[in-house]
């Protein structure tokens, strides 16, 4: 597809601008929706050459399965602005179901892409993003893969079910990432979230987080998250941050983690209000040196198999107000308890709960 172009299947319908009235029509295309199949062995399906290009109304099947191993479903350079992706249907690609290289605008809206072999997106550097609406199932690589200093990367509306890699992993240095009411399911034991480090500005609310999942949320050193509204059922961790980093996180559930719930690096700042931990396999908080903790309108339930609160080394704060929290009906089970501080661990303040139950340097 070159520039300026739109290539619709027949049935469908897009909205169209007069070029000199400016008045925007909806258009429906004649004819049977279309298909497009791999044309030759190890070869792309569809490749985009250029800006201003709308592609919608069409599938996409690639020759996984056959004699192939190599062939992306839809796939464009660097540069190219102005792209729309929309009602598409993308399957059995050796190679990414969509991709773009750098510097690319792209908004991708309703689109499936099932079975594909390696990751279902994949964008390189510097572009800005907008995937909504989108599906992506029963494929063996991961679901959405994203590279290096993009700003603007916005995920809405999205599903992620039985896939075999990372749900959605950003590389380092992204900037201004929205997440929102998206769900991600059985990724074959690796992370659902993974940010490497430098990625800032990152909000993720009204995300579902459940089955075969190693962390929910791995946060890379030096970034800065905001998480609210975040549901997550039997991953082996909840959340884990990296040194220097700061994790806001709000209104949120984490049940039957099987290891540890919130897993800290040094120099974390945590500030963690008004949620739920019901049932760890692990510690639930892991303190490292030099962090900052607040902790406040939380409420511990079922069975916890490790302590509440961990301070593995020196120096980690807890903030004044950290208060409100419930702790009646937990077991807290292997040896654990509510607070334990290891060999060389220190921290200061202290944390209370509606019990009367304190945490401080003093009763751990």
């Amino acid at each position: 597809v070159q520039a300026n172009q739109t290539l619709l299947g027949g049935g469908k319908t897009i909205n169209i601008r007069g070029r000199h009235s400016g008045l925007v029509v909806p258009f429906t295309a004649p004819g049977a929706a279309g298909s497009l199949e791999t044309p030759s062995l190890n070869s792309e399906n569809l490749a985009l050459n250029g800006s201003n290009i709308h592609v919608s109304g069409i599938t996409i099947v690639g020759d996984r399965g056959g004699a192939g191993d190599d062939g992306k479903g839809l796939s464009m350079g660097s540069g190219h602005k102005n792209i729309y992706l929309t009602n598409l249907h993308i399957s059995k690609t050796w190679d990414y179901g969509i991709s773009g290289e750098d510097d690319n605008e792209v908004t991708i809206s309703n689109v499936t892409l099932t079975e594909i072999d390696a990751d279902a997106i994949f964008f390189g550097d510097s572009n800005t993003i907008a995937i909504h609406g989108t599906t992506i199932e029963n494929s063996f690589g991961g679901g959405i893969d994203i590279r290096r200093n993009n700003v603007e990367v916005v995920i809405s509306d999205t599903r992620i079910t039985n896939i075999q890699g990372v749900g959605i992993d950003f590389s380092t240095d992204n900037d201004k990432i929205v997440v929102s009411n998206t769900l991600i399911n059985d990724t074959g034991g690796k992370d659902a979230f993974q940010f490497s480090s430098g990625n800032t500005d990152v909000t993720i609310s009204n995300v579902t987080i459940r089955g075969d999942v190693e962390d929910a949320i791995e946060l890379g050193g030096g970034g800065n998250a905001k998480i609210w509204a975040l549901e997550v059922t039997g991953s082996e961790r909840g959340i884990a941050v990296g040194r220097a980093a700061k994790a806001e996180i709000r209104n949120s559930t984490f049940t039957d983690i099987t290891g540890k719930v919130f897993d800290s690096g040094n120099e974390v700042t945590w500030t963690l209000l008004n949620s739920t931990v019901n049932g760890a396999g692990d510690d639930v908080f892991e303190l490292g040196t030099d962090d900052k903790l607040y902790v406040a309108g939380y409420s511990f339930l079922g069975e916890i198999a490790g302590s509440i609160f961990s301070f593995e080394r020196y120096g980690a704060g807890v903030q004044d107000g950290s208060t409100g929290n419930y702790i009646s009906g937990v077991t807290v089970t292997s040896g654990g308890q509510v607070c334990s501080v290891s060999s060389g661990g220190t921290f200061t303040g202290s944390i209370s709960f509606l019990d009367g139950t304190s945490v401080s340097p003093l009763t751990c």
